[in-house]
């Protein structure tokens, strides 16, 4: 993890960067797409890298003010492993 002056902070991981402030994933120095709610669920979990999260925990953190079923949660995680 590295701090950019006046940006804040960005995780490196394999060959990822992941800047939330800008909200831009880089593979090898190429921009990865990621849709909202899929790069809400990466940031939640590299911000949290070592803890073990409930799925209540990251539901109400994704989806802050929203009902949603856990099969979300779910399907975003799963997303999230075609893409890394």
């Amino acid at each position: 993890m590295e701090t950019v002056e006046n940006k804040g902070v960005i995780y490196e991981f394999g060959r990822f960067i992941l800047d939330p402030d800008e909200r831009i994933l880089f593979d090898e120095g190429r921009p990865v797409h990621l849709p909202a709610k899929e790069f809400d669920t990466l940031v939640l979990l590299v911000e949290n890298h070592g803890r073990a999260l409930s799925k209540d925990e990251m539901m109400a953190a994704i989806w802050k003010d929203a009902f949603v079923e856990e099969a979300n949660l779910a399907k975003q995680i799963s997303l999230l492993r075609k893409t890394l």
